[in-house]
């Protein structure tokens, strides 16, 4: 039994840590943004998004893919060495690709 509660301890003590592996940091608008029918987009290394002022969480769906959704709007976000791009996508089949007006320049590793 002890050796059941040691396991479930560690693995709980894992879990931070993995919540807040390295999240993508940028700034972006898809559509032109909010004031075109759009949204506006910011995220923090917390693994927070703000859309359009409203805060969501980001899900790391494997390494360098993120999501986060809002309004039945799903918000998808890929970081590779060569920058950061993000696509969204909501249940009427409609889709785009943002614009990424900042986020941190990569340094190639």
């Amino acid at each position: 039994m002890k050796s059941t509660s040691c396991l479930a301890t560690v693995a709980l003590m894992a879990l931070p840590t993995l919540a807040t592996a390295e999240a993508p940091t940028f700034a972006a608008e898809c559509d032109g943004g909010v004031n075109r029918g759009g949204y506006n987009i910011d995220a923090d290394a917390r693994g927070h998004m703000w859309i359009n002022g409203h805060r969501v969480n980001l899900t790391e769906l494997h390494q360098g893919n993120w999501e986060g959704g809002y309004h039945g709007v799903s918000f998808n976000i890929i970081q590779d060495g060569s920058g950061t791009y993000i696509s969204w996508s909501n249940a009427r089949g409609e889709e785009g690709v943002c614009d990424v007006i900042s986020a941190p320049v990569s340094d190639g590793e």
